[in-house]
């Protein structure tokens, strides 16, 4: 569930509208951030890193994506690294003067270590800065200062920006020459909302709907909730009340309504519970978009090999979700309806895979897409039981994992970061229990050393 660097989103569904790389509609509501980033940008530190963290849909990415496009017009060089391209993306940038690197999932990135470690290694002569995104900080962002060799020699400061599910909107942030709209007020959220709609509806070429909005009281609404509010008023034409809070849900069923004559035409079995939407879910959840790895999405929904074609691995690439909010969604009902696709998907994962599932199932978890039942704890568990642990080698890979694991996974799977932890302490050495669980969770220790047979603290944290 990586998200696409700018150059990636395309799409073919009006879903795909809703990535903030299209930048469909203005950039709002975070000038406060912005001018904040900004500054930290233009400090005079030679290399420092930010975190900017916050829930799916509060507006991360395009935060970012604006900050790149000020800075670009005042000559800095910036790159959104893909994943997997983290040392790499930082070569092709020496000598340059000033360099942004993004760093999207930022928290699922074996990368960034060794990124971190080459950039220790050869001290920056100009202006560096490390942006990373993702949903938490927490124990995996203290542990890139714990394990790289950046820090040995250099003091680089780390900054964490958490932002808000509903940002600050600006009074003339949504106006617009053309359309001739603007919000009077910046709590106008029916404006906002008639704005966003026009400019959806120019993009598909349908008329802009009066939106009847009815939100959930108490809930604070997030960007991309506001956006699919609007996009499910153009899809439906105004004809239905729209929630924020079930939006999303509205998109994604006109979007898989509009799979059915391309999946057909594929080869593809269309509909709930067909192979078009099995191998999707698939695809989306083990994360590998390669021909390869499309190939084996497409045999886990039950198309045989000698019945895949060019055809059929070009429409689920084109298919792909551009947006992640949708896609766990999307995830989450398709695999809730299916045990045996469960099974297909989770079924002699390797490591890598298995890394691939353990980062879609904790970024499920921190949302918790609407779905017959919750899908995430059965994935933790399943992947968590693929990682080997048989060898000293095996034992950093199981730390990282435990320490990227969120605290709220749900009741599913605390024994499966119980049986982790303990997994972690045997493959240490004997008597090290305890000091595991102080390298693993050091503002818990004191409460760990006064027990004989320690109990992880996500065991209370499972009962709140």
């Amino acid at each position: 569930m990586n998200r696409l660097g700018p150059d990636e989103a395309r799409g073919v569904g009006p879903a795909a509208l809703l990535a903030p790389e299209h930048g469909v509609v203005p950039f709002t509501g975070r000038g406060r951030e912005l001018a904040e980033l900004r500054s930290w940008a233009r400090s005079r530190d030679p290399v420092a890193l930010r975190l900017l963290s916050g829930l799916g849909g509060v507006g991360k990415t395009r935060l970012a994506l604006e900050l790149g496009r000020r800075l670009r017009r005042t000559g800095w060089t910036v790159v959104h690294v893909p994943v997997g391209q983290e040392v790499s993306a930082l070569s092709r940038v020496v000598g340059a003067r000033r360099v942004l690197l993004v760093l999207d999932t930022a928290g699922c990135r074996p990368g960034l270590t060794p990124m971190l470690d080459a950039i220790g290694a050869a001290p920056w002569r100009g202006h560096l800065r490390i942006l990373c995104i993702a949903r938490t900080g927490g124990q995996w962002w203290r542990r890139e200062r714990w394990t790289s060799t950046l820090w040995a020699e250099h003091t680089p400061p780390v900054t964490h920006m958490a932002l808000d599910p509903a940002p600050d909107r600006v009074p003339d942030v949504m106006f617009d020459s053309a359309l001739g709209l603007a919000a009077d007020r910046p709590d106008d959220v029916p404006a906002l909302l008639d704005g966003v709609a026009a400019r959806f509806a120019r993009k598909l070429g349908k008329p802009v709907p009066r939106i009847r909005f009815e939100p959930t009281p108490g809930l604070r609404l997030r960007a991309l909730d506001l956006h699919a509010t609007a996009l499910a008023a153009v899809l439906d034409g105004g004809r239905e009340p729209v929630d924020p809070a079930t939006a999303l849900g509205v998109v994604l069923e006109h979007e898989r309504g509009g799979w059915v004559r391309s999946a057909t035409a594929a080869g593809l079995v269309a509909g709930a519970g067909g192979t078009a939407e099995a191998a999707l879910a698939a695809a989306t959840l083990l994360g590998d978009s390669s021909d390869d790895g499309l190939r084996a999405a497409l045999r886990c929904a039950g198309v045989e090999p000698d019945t895949q074609t060019p055809e059929t691995v070009g429409w689920l690439r084109a298919h792909l979700f551009r947006v992640p909010r949708l896609a766990e969604l999307f995830v989450a009902r398709v695999l809730a309806e299916s045990d045996e696709l469960i099974d297909a998907c989770t079924s002699d994962l390797e490591q890598g895979q298995a890394c691939k599932v353990l980062e879609a199932a904790t970024r499920m978890s921190l949302d918790r897409p609407a779905a017959k039942r919750d899908v995430t704890g059965e994935l933790i568990a399943v992947a968590v039981s693929a990682l080997p642990d048989q060898h000293p080698k095996d034992l950093a890979c199981l730390m990282r994992v435990a320490r990227r694991l969120p605290r709220s996974a749900g009741p599913l799977a605390v024994p499966v970061l119980d049986r982790l932890t303990h997994r972690i302490a045997d493959l240490a050495g004997p008597g090290t229990t305890t000091r595991c669980a102080r390298r693993l969770w050091p503002t818990s220790a004191s409460c760990w050393s006064q027990r004989a047979t320690p109990t992880p603290p996500w065991c209370s944290w499972g009962r709140r």
